[in-house]
């Protein structure tokens, strides 16, 4: 019985520190208000994280909008400063989404 709850702890401890697979792209340029990138593999309306490379580790958040030739495009949620080619582009597979509740019924 001990052997088995040894185990079962060891493998639990292995899954905990497995890295998961994640969907991710890199950032190819930023044009205007848009941000194109090489993947990932996202719909239109996902929401994709942007790692910003410099040293502050920002996340900008982005809505696909689109794809163009193999490019998937971007609108970033928020403010872009620091967001460069080569930055990491991580998918997240959720649409955008505003929490609400009952208090907001009727006033918008």
């Amino acid at each position: 019985m001990i052997a088995a709850e040894d185990a079962i702890r060891r493998v639990r401890a292995r899954i905990e520190n497995t890295k998961s697979i994640h969907r991710g792209g890199v950032v190819s340029r930023v044009v205007g208000l848009t941000v194109e990138s090489h993947g990932p593999q996202a719909s239109v309306g996902d929401v994709c994280l942007i790692r910003t490379s410099g040293g502050s580790g920002d996340v900008v958040a982005a809505e696909v909008v689109g794809f163009r030739e193999g490019v998937t495009i971007l609108m970033p949620v928020g403010d872009t400063t620091g967001v460069t080619p080569g930055d990491a582009v991580i998918a997240t597979g959720k649409p955008l989404e505003t929490p609400v509740g009952w208090e907001l019924l009727g006033r918008i």
